[in-house]
């Protein structure tokens, strides 16, 4: 073979892999449809650094992404809108917390209850957890807190 054929051979194989990739992701875009899920609020004290369509996870398995963020200025709280899969039932005394690690991308963890009733689209969930600032008690712990002192 010479090299024009093995060119073509590899930019052919380079096509069908970029084809696959197209197919696997269009695959993955259907599993949490709009349609397939079904919206519950939470309300945080802070939210930092949680952003629009960040992961909802329980166990560590997305089963939703946030779909809305808001300040009730009544409350100065953070509401967020959650879309949950329809295949996910949630307790209502579900816990929800802002998590995340120093250098990744904060997302919500769902942590279900025991309850016998389930939570309705449209429900709001109180029991929650705010992130935790990171770069504060890193930088407390560098430089000490100077509050503490007064």
């Amino acid at each position: 073979m010479n090299r024009k054929d093995i060119e073509t051979i590899v930019g052919l194989f380079v096509l069908a892999v970029a084809v696959i990739f197209m197919v696997i992701v269009q695959k993955a875009g259907h599993i949490l449809k709009k349609d397939d899920c079904y919206t519950v609020e939470a309300v945080f004290s802070r939210v930092d650094g949680l952003k629009m369509s960040s992961d909802v996870q329980i166990g560590g398995i997305s089963v939703g992404s946030i779909t809305d963020m808001r300040l009730d200025t009544s409350t100065y709280n953070v509401v967020i809108s959650m879309c949950i899969s329809d295949k996910v039932e949630l307790s209502t005394d579900t816990k929800a917390q802002v998590v995340g690690t120093l250098f990744g991308d904060k997302y919500v963890t769902l942590i279900p209850g025991i309850e016998a009733e389930q939570l309705k689209a449209g429900s709001k969930i109180y029991n929650t957890q705010s992130s935790v600032n990171m770069e504060a008690l890193l930088g407390k712990f560098m430089f000490g807190d100077k509050d503490a002192t007064k």
